[in-house]
Order: C-alpha cells, then sequence, then structure tokens
C-alpha cells in the first residue's frame, strides 16, 4: 500500500516522496529476488551481506524494514520513494495485538492499496479499526463530532498509548483530519456533504457500538456494560500495559481471571467518566 502526502495531498505540504509498504510472505527470498532485480536500492554493506543478513534483521531487529531515497520514473515532477518490508506474520500481529502499532497505527489512517484488497476486509484489518474505535471512544464523552472522533483516532498512531492525553504533533493532526489525509469527494448525498474515507472507514463499527447520529453530533450511551465491551476490545497489548494484572499469555479473555481484570479496567474507566463529569445519557 501507499501513503503520506504525495498519495493524500496535505495544505501547505508538497510532498516529494512516495511511500510505501510491501507485505511479503517471506522477507529472505523478497529481498533476494529484490536485490538481484534492484540492487542499487540498497546499501552497498547491504548488498554485500545478503539476503540472509536481511532476514535476520527482519526477524530480530526491525519487522518493518525500509530503504530509502529511490528514485521513481515519472513524467511529471521528480518524485522519489522510500519503500518498507514486512512480514505478512509480523504485519498480522501488530494490527490483532498492536504489539508495536507502527503499521497498526498507518492503518488507522486512509491509505491506497495496491491492488485494493478483497471486499470485505481481512479480519486482522477490520479487528484493528475496530480496536481503534473501541480506543477513542473511551476517551470521548457521550456526545462528540465526526471530527472528535477522527481526532481521537489519529492521535493513536502519534502517540502509540491511549492512555496519554495530549498529541505530540496537534497541528499535524488537525490537518490530517480537517484538510486532507484520506478526504476524497464522491459525490453528495441527501445532506448535500462530503464523504471522507475516514467515514467510510469507521462508520460500520461506530454503528456497531450503536453510536448513533444526532444532527451534526454524534450520541454513545454509555453504562457500566458499555465499558466494559469496549475494553473487551482493545488488544492485547495495551490491557497488558494498563498495569492491573491482565496477563496476554493466559490464552483468551474468556479466561476466568482475565475476564475479572476487565471488568476492574472497566469500571475504572466508568468511575474516571463520572468523575470528570461528563454528561450520561439516560
Amino acid at each position: 500500500f501507499a501513503y503520506g502526502s504525495v498519495v493524500f495531498p496535505q495544505p501547505s505540504h508538497s510532498g516529494e516522496i512516495v511511500d510505501f509498504v510491501f507485505v511479503v510472505k517471506d522477507p529472505y527470498h523478497w529481498h533476494k529476488q529484490n536485490l538481484n532485480k534492484n540492487p542499487s536500492h540498497y546499501w552497498w554493506l547491504l548488498r554485500l551481506a545478503g539476503p540472509s543478513f536481511l532476514s535476520f534483521l527482519h526477524r530480530w531487529k526491525t519487522p518493518l524494514f525500509y530503504l530509502t531515497d529511490i528514485p521513481l520514473k515519472s513524467s511529471g515532477p521528480t518524485l522519489r520513494s522510500k519503500y518498507g518490508t514486512i512480514s505478512q506474520h509480523e504485519i498480522e500481529k501488530d494490527l490483532s495485538s498492536w504489539s508495536s502499532l507502527y503499521l497498526s497505527g498507518r492503518l488507522h489512517k486512509p491509505v491506497l492499496f495496491l491492488p485494493s484488497p478483497p471486499s470485505p476486509f481481512p479480519p486482522s484489518l477490520s479487528t484493528n479499526l475496530h480496536s481503534a474505535t473501541a480506543a477513542s471512544l473511551l476517551q470521548l464523552p457521550n456526545q462528540f463530532s465526526f471530527h472528535d472522533f477522527f481526532e481521537k483516532v489519529a492521535e493513536l498512531s502519534y502517540l502509540g498509548d491511549i492512555r496519554v492525553g495530549v498529541a505530540e504533533s496537534p497541528d499535524k493532526i488537525r490537518k490530517l483530519v480537517h484538510s486532507g489525509g484520506g478526504t476524497r469527494e464522491r459525490g453528495s448525498g441527501d445532506d448535500g456533504g462530503k464523504v471522507t474515507m475516514l467515514h467510510d472507514m469507521y462508520a460500520p463499527h461506530l454503528e456497531n457500538f450503536s453510536v448513533v447520529e444526532k444532527g451534526t453530533e454524534l450520541v454513545h450511551r454509555k453504562d457500566r456494560e458499555e465499558f466494559e465491551r469496549l475494553v473487551e476490545s482493545l488488544p492485547s497489548s495495551v490491557l497488558s500495559g494498563m498495569d492491573c494484572g491482565w496477563e496476554s499469555n493466559e490464552g483468551s479473555t474468556e479466561n476466568s481471571q482475565n475476564e475479572e481484570k476487565l471488568k476492574e479496567i472497566a469500571r475504572a474507566f466508568y468511575n474516571d467518566h463520572k468523575e470528570n463529569k461528563m454528561e450520561m445519557i439516560e
């Protein structure tokens, strides 16, 4: 897939680097073929080390390995690219558990799939969006706008931790949500508005959590049971990092000890929700 400001232009930012990520079954064989076909893409030491060393890097150092400053053939302005490779196993793990939140966070936002993914989305992509929806709803009051929700989603990939309350780059996030970064006009609906790619991505997951539209606002009734449901939808790495005794290696959340820990987390969110005097929808 492709991403970045060239693929999804943002105001006051004319990008010249096209970003790609290639998901490969076997990094060793992929790099072996690519070294033969595009040796100039690799630093000379990497060419000398060969595919075995590159496979080692994938497995033990960095699951996502980038090659940078690659010239692209173009009839228009000069463009350069960088592309990363990751094994299918590693991206599936990150999408389901947020083990690093780098690519799973990138895939919270619109990307251009090459070719288009099958419809419906593969389960891991849907799971990732479902988790992002839950993590964002946990941080929002009972009534909010689409932009409020999308900004919370965008923060996840920049923060890497839903417990942090302030974005590293709020201006970048606002530009992404309000002025591009995935907004494409696709005709007008009955309301005369533009349907964004972000809306298309998240509308089914908001509906799954019984979020309803009320004019220009969204309403989400959050009682204690709903908080439990939201917490149960968080990835294992988030739960195990909350210092509550939840053990991801104990198996599924059906485990009785983990179930109790999930309820404790949900109660904490619920009590915080009330203490901050967020309006409760009856």
